[in-house]
């Protein structure tokens, strides 16, 4: 019982620490306590991208060249930060923002393949204290819909908050940049 119990730890703490790093073209992410795949796209004129599931829907994010430079530069001052144990503990949960708010494109659905609302958002990037153990952040404000002008805020992306381990966030890195 005991040994079953462990490995049951050992799996959820290799799981957390994105030992599985799924396929290629795909990073570990966690979205509240709750570790997801994403997958990372390719779009035109050199943009990157994230699909994943969050909050009962599927949402596209896309990087723009700059905003990945700026993914980068935020994730470099978090990972210097994290190994010089400069990190500040706020209450729990508590946002702490590095870098300065970035320019995205945001697409959003009740289905992967029919992903019909979107918006340009401005994200946020930072960390947050979950379960003790900081994790890099990227924040997203509620923003509303551009494809149903003056529509019911129903149709609103809601706020989402995407988190990532030192390991997460290194294969995210390492995704983006090729």
């Amino acid at each position: 019982m005991k040994g079953k119990r462990l490995l049951g730890l050992l799996f959820f703490f290799l799981l957390a620490c994105g030992a599985f790093a799924g396929e290629p073209g795909e990073v570990r992410l966690t979205i509240g306590q709750k570790v997801r795949s994403a997958q990372v796209l390719e779009g035109q004129d050199g943009k990157k991208g994230l699909l994943f599931y969050a909050q009962s829907r599927y949402a596209r994010l896309w990087f723009a060249p700059e905003a990945c430079d700026s993914l980068e530069q935020s994730a470099q001052k978090y990972l210097e930060q994290f190994e010089k144990r400069r990190l500040k503990r706020k209450k729990k949960g508590a946002f702490e923002k590095i870098g300065k708010k970035t320019p995205l494109f945001l697409e959003w659905g009740s289905q992967k393949d029919n992903l019909d609302r979107f918006a340009k958002a401005e994200a946020d990037f930072g960390y947050v204290f979950l379960a003790n153990s900081p994790y890099f952040s990227i924040l997203i404000p509620n923003v509303q819909n551009q494809a149903q002008d003056g529509g019911p805020a129903l149709f609103d992306s809601g706020a989402i908050q995407i988190s990532f381990t030192k390991a997460q966030l290194q294969s995210l890195l390492d995704a983006l940049s090729r």
